[in-house]
């Protein structure tokens, strides 16, 4: 992948309202949705992750292929899972309100209606970001214990910042991934 935006575009992206689009419900098939304009990566770390890979700081992909933010900061342990665990405690009302920026004007009943038929299934279904190494780990750890889930890619389909925005009204937490079993809430990665 490459970047066309610097870290201070990507800052800036948070903040700008984007033209609304049709809503859809997520697909198995990602080539029939149309790309959110979340992008592929987080709208902060990514651009700071290019950077690094660009002058070598950073590989452009580790040993098993991932080319997301870097798999250790998924760790229970790693400044990253500190610094999400400080914001979401000091700063989720901030974080919801860039959630909301990013998104722009989008219909919040069709989306938490969306939203309700996904959860209302059934079964595992995970929130989930592509470049995301805590949505990568969470779905290693069900791949192992065998779980059968259903993944909504937000950073795939057309409506993603709107449903992240919704999701972060529903459960108190804009980060992925969003986690519910048999309809109920149960966290992420490392809080769930």
């Amino acid at each position: 992948e490459s970047w066309d935006v610097s870290a201070g575009e990507g800052v800036r992206q948070l903040f700008r309202s984007g033209p609304t689009g049709a809503l859809t419900k997520a697909s198995s098939s990602p080539s029939k949705a149309a790309p959110s304009k979340l992008g592929t990566k987080d709208p902060i770390a990514g651009p700071l992750v290019a950077a690094a890979r660009s002058v070598g700081l950073l590989p452009e992909q580790e040993a098993d292929g991932w080319a997301g933010e870097p798999s250790e900061w998924a760790e229970a342990d790693s400044f990253t899972q500190k610094l999400s665990a400080f914001t979401q405690n000091y700063l989720s009302g901030f974080k919801q309100f860039v959630a909301e920026q990013v998104a722009g004007e989008f219909d919040a009943a069709a989306v938490d209606t969306a939203i309700e038929s996904e959860v209302s299934r059934g079964g595992v279904l995970m929130y989930s970001f592509t470049s995301c190494p805590f949505c990568k780990k969470a779905k290693e750890l069900l791949d192992e214990k065998g779980a059968l889930y259903t993944v909504v890619e937000l950073d795939e389909i057309a409506d993603g910042a709107a449903r992240r925005a919704r999701l972060g009204a529903r459960t108190g937490r804009t980060s992925v991934p969003a986690i519910f079993i048999d309809g109920s809430y149960i966290g992420g990665l490392n809080d769930g």
